[in-house]
């Protein structure tokens, strides 16, 4: 089993300004939206968000591979559009498949423009942030051997 360290979720939204009147429809799908960022782990809010070495890497990757398995070059760019639809599907939030969702599957900003529409406000989020316990401190790497022999030295 693997054990992850626990995460917590920053999300930031907007909405029309009289969507106060139904703050707790709107609390509970952003707390399922925080529980989805920190299952899924989607690294963009949105296409647009991911920047240009990242798509230029990810696009010459796909293409490289696509070669590799000896495909023809007529064929290489449509493979590669379909494989940039896969790669946003699992890293830009808003093309994720809602993980907490039921039967019906749809995006998470589908999700988000039908909760809008049954609300009868605009609903968009604008950023995300994802925070794992433990995340970001290095571990100091001691060798056992030389701490054993300095302290055998030592005495």
């Amino acid at each position: 089993m693997i054990r992850r360290p626990p995460r917590s979720t920053l999300s930031s939204s907007s909405a029309a300004s009289d969507v106060y009147k139904r703050q707790d429809q709107v609390s509970a799908l952003g707390q399922q939206i925080a529980m989805h960022i920190a299952a899924a782990r989607p690294r963009f809010v949105q296409r647009d968000a991911v920047d240009s070495s990242t798509l230029e890497k990810e696009t010459a990757l796909l293409t490289e591979q696509a070669m590799a398995e000896g495909k023809p070059e007529k064929v290489v760019g449509n493979i590669v559009k379909g494989r940039l639809n896969k790669f946003f599907a699992e890293t830009v939030l808003m093309d994720q498949e809602f993980l907490m969702g039921d039967e019906d599957k749809q995006s998470t900003g589908k999700l988000i423009k039908a909760h809008g529409k049954k609300i009868g406000s605009e609903l968009s989020l604008t950023a995300f942030e994802c925070f794992a316990c433990g995340e970001g401190i290095e571990k100091k790497e001691d060798n056992f051997v030389d701490e054993v022999a300095s302290m055998a030295g030592g005495n």
